[in-house]
């Protein structure tokens, strides 16, 4: 059948169709050499639905190809834990939810109170200072704990024990100015003051250069961190300031132990 004919059974938008064929997530099993017209079977409507269900319930494309894979495999163990997973951001969603219909519902709600929940970014000197760190490109959700995890067996060595040699908060840095649901560049670092002993080839020792930073401070749960980062980008547009680097985002406390209401994160960028 035709992909308009397909769209219209399985209730997904033609250019989604086309979108998922590029994504190998549901590919037609005819396409035109030349006209590129594409062509499924009927067999093949069941996935679309399926498909179209775990996309409305929040999965992301990555996510739905581990799950078809998994029941394909009839591995229902890796089905449950990707469910569980979901279920985990659900309740946060849930929570950030609940903290906008706390601000909306106050009986003193108005823009200008709204405008004022994330301060604006200042403007200071940063000299340049030493880190620790490795870069890997992925998911935000898989690399940033993979690279806490190289960056903490390093620093676990017997030879970097001793105290001092953590000179910071952790810090992460992200090189794309655009949300990446897959293939971000991102780099995790914890500042030192003293030599350090580096046994994998994936830890390196850099150096972040002096420099004017703009930056801000945000104070919450980690939904409002989105706020900050508009914010951050939209003030540095409106002064013509050019970006110079990474945003950096650096947690001033450990969340997890911690209130989510006292969650310390300050997003830096060098500018020109």
């Amino acid at each position: 059948m035709t992909i308009g004919r397909f769209s219209l059974i399985t209730r997904i938008p033609v250019k989604t169709l086309r979108y998922y064929d590029e994504k190998k997530l549901l590919v037609p099993e005819k396409k035109d050499f030349f006209t590129g017209y594409r062509y499924y079977l009927p067999s093949q409507v069941d996935r679309g639905g399926c498909i179209r269900v775990l996309s409305s319930l929040g999965f992301t494309v990555r996510d739905i190809k581990l799950i078809l894979n998994a029941y394909d495999a009839g591995d229902t163990g890796k089905i449950r834990e990707i469910f569980g997973t979901r279920v985990v951001a659900v309740r946060s969603e849930i929570k950030a939810l609940q903290k906008i219909e706390a601000i909306l519902g106050e009986s003193d709600a108005s823009l200008d109170r709204i405008s004022m929940l994330e301060k604006l970014p200042d403007l200071k000197h940063i000299e340049q200072f030493t880190v620790l760190s490795t870069r890997q490109s992925g998911t935000y959700d898989e690399a940033i704990p993979q690279m806490v995890t190289i960056l903490q067996d390093t620093l676990s060595l017997s030879e970097n024990q001793r105290d001092g040699i953590i000179s910071g908060p952790f810090m992460t840095m992200y090189y794309d100015l655009e949300y990446k649901e897959e293939d971000a560049d991102i780099e995790c670092a914890f500042p030192v003051a003293e030599k350090v002993e580096i046994k994998d080839p994936r830890v390196l020792i850099k150096t972040i250069p002096a420099g004017n930073y703009l930056s801000i401070t945000h104070t919450g749960p980690f939904s409002g961190v989105a706020l900050a980062w508009t914010r951050l980008l939209s003030y540095a547009t409106e002064k013509q300031y050019a970006i110079a680097g990474p945003i950096i985002e650096i947690n001033h406390n450990d969340p997890t132990q911690v209130p989510e209401d006292k969650i310390k994160v300050e997003l830096q960028v060098k500018v020109n």
